[in-house]
């Protein structure tokens, strides 16, 4: 069968999504949760209703604020996350399927385009549209299950809309400029890149970009370029490719270099990944996915 185009008529048809779980995640100050290496095989959406942390994705920190949306999409390595002592964050999440269990190719595609982090301080309702999500899957009536459906498909048609055509008022021009910025990392990440390159497309200093970037991105440049190198790296580590050239092929030209940095973030050398991810397709089952943090309703 055909897989709809995105933003087609066919694909908004497809939408059919599925909660599998929904809950309140109030963090205690300093709270840090314990290391964890887990694929995820569904959306999991955080929308942060109050305070702000950090989760590393990927092995990337990832800094979130008061109405941002997080998403750690199919595919992606959660790890951990963190809150700060002085305003300890306060997160609704939600474990979903936009179009039901059998799509997978459509989950592929909308994954491939939604963002690690959406700034939605200037969209109050979908604060409200969580809180009574999250009511409705807990302490909905018989029949509830309308409701909750019936409440993410507004989630979702207000979400798929930012995506799609980001408010005035989110995008600045200087946002632009990071997005140029980021797609060029995502897509030269094997290239020697440095600040000052990086600093060049913008037309900024560095350490204006620098600041620039990390607001929009969650993090420092370089540190989102470590990043996406090891992301690439745990693909390529997955299909057999031997290590020296899963280094050279994401740009680190020594392999004991590469070896250390893919230890440090992951927590395992490239050569206990492999043997544990290669030639399989990683699956989480529900009960993981309840355990990916600790998390009190």
């Amino acid at each position: 069968m055909r897989t709809p185009a995105l933003w087609s008529e066919e694909f908004y048809q497809a939408i059919n999504p599925v909660t599998i779980v929904v809950g309140l995640h109030q963090a205690a100050p300093g709270f840090l949760s314990e290391k964890k290496h887990i694929r995820q095989t569904d959306f999991d959406l955080w929308y942060v209703a109050g305070g702000d942390g950090a989760a590393q994705i990927d092995g990337c920190w990832h800094e979130f604020v008061a109405g941002d949306l997080l998403t750690i999409c199919p595919g992606q390595i959660y790890q951990r996350e963190k809150t700060s002592y002085g305003n300890p964050f306060r997160i609704y999440y939600a474990h979903i399927l936009p179009f039901g269990a059998q799509q997978w190719e459509l989950t592929k595609t909308l994954a491939s385009v939604w963002p690690l982090r959406l700034a939605l301080a200037h969209r109050p309702e979908i604060g409200l549209l969580f809180r009574q999500y999250h009511d409705a899957f807990h302490t909905g009536p018989h029949g509830g299950a309308l409701q909750v459906k019936g409440l993410l498909l507004q989630i979702l048609g207000l979400l798929l809309a930012e995506i799609r055509h980001p408010s005035a008022g989110a995008i600045s021009p200087a946002d632009r400029r990071m997005a140029r910025v980021k797609e060029l990392i995502d897509t030269e990440y094997a290239a020697d890149l440095t600040l000052a390159q990086l600093a060049e497309q913008t037309a900024l200093s560095r350490g204006h970009f620098c600041t620039a970037f990390t607001r929009y991105a969650g993090c420092p440049p370089i540190e989102y370029l470590l990043c996406v190198r090891i992301r690439e790296a745990q693909k390529y580590l997955t299909t057999g490719m031997p290590i020296k050239e899963v280094a050279e092929a994401v740009g680190c030209h020594s392999q004991h270099y590469f070896s250390r940095l893919f230890r440090n973030r992951t927590g395992m050398s490239p050569i206990e990944f492999a043997r544990r991810y290669g030639g399989k397709h990683s699956s989480v089952s529900r009960d993981q996915r309840h355990r990916i943090m600790p998390r009190t309703t």
